[in-house]
């Protein structure tokens, strides 16, 4: 069995039409299922209905385990994975993913390796303002000069077994703990903390940089060609499995 897992808060559910489409027209097969965690959302009920995805509200969990509401989205969203995936799930595959911005051309297990696998960015660290900052709030100038020279790893896209993944996102829940502790309520750590935990321990990673998922948050500034043809989303004329952050492309009109 095999999950896709997204969480999201205080959002139209008309945001996930395209997650949601992409996969029952591209990618659906019968061992897999999106999983919607979510938080101050209405669900519709023909979304209920649907056999392949199941919505769960995660005020049972900041009951259950005294989850810290007060903190951002994106730290909520680490801590969610991490009680989902130990405590609900019992699928033998994740992948752990953002879903308003999120498309499937194939379904992701495919590309299911023997480690955890991750999925670059088209820049590296010191190349980039917004990730060199945030890695200098969540830690330290020491760790950003350890890790600067390598490409981002995006934080909207994380595949693997699901033992593996929980073992991941202990220790980003572990990292996240540390800052909060040393400088309070950052809104936006996540990405710093994979970067972090990934690099220093990149032998037991699979570092993705072969283009099967496809990050566009650079994409736009390189004249990168990418195209809605067909139901698919193409980039430089190939399908990745997974395109996130196309609407960078303000060009791109998704239309089924």
């Amino acid at each position: 069995m095999n999950e896709i897992v997204c969480y999201s808060q205080n959002y139209s559910f008309d945001k996930m039409n395209n997650i949601i489409t992409s996969f029952e027209i591209n990618a659906i097969d019968k061992y897999t299922k999106i999983i919607f965690l979510y938080k101050n959302m209405v669900i519709p009920e023909h979304i209920k209905e649907k056999k392949h995805i199941s919505c769960i509200d995660v005020s049972t969990m900041d009951v259950k385990y005294n989850v810290d509401t007060s903190l951002s989205p994106y730290v909520l969203k680490v801590i969610y994975f991490y009680l989902y995936s130990k405590h609900t799930s019992q699928a033998d595959n994740v992948f752990l993913c953002d879903c308003t911005d999120l498309f499937f051309n194939k379904n992701p297990f495919e590309l299911v390796k023997d480690k955890v696998s991750v999925f670059t960015e088209t820049e590296y660290i010191l190349n980039c303002d917004c990730n060199t900052t945030q890695i200098h709030i969540v830690y330290n100038p020491d760790i950003y000069q350890i890790i600067k020279d390598k490409l981002i790893i995006n934080g909207g896209l994380i595949l693997g077994k699901r033992t593996q993944c929980i073992d991941l996102l202990k220790e980003m829940c572990t990292d996240t703990a540390d800052m909060i502790g040393r400088r309070g309520n950052y809104s936006n750590p996540d990405q710093a903390i994979l970067n972090k935990v990934v690099y220093f321990d990149e032998l037991n990673y699979h570092v993705s940089q072969d283009g099967t998922m496809v990050n566009c948050s650079h994409l736009s500034r390189q004249n990168v060609p990418v195209e809605f043809v067909n139901q698919k989303i193409t980039v430089s004329g190939k399908e990745p499995h997974v395109v996130h952050q196309y609407p960078c492309f303000k060009h791109l009109n998704i239309i089924w």
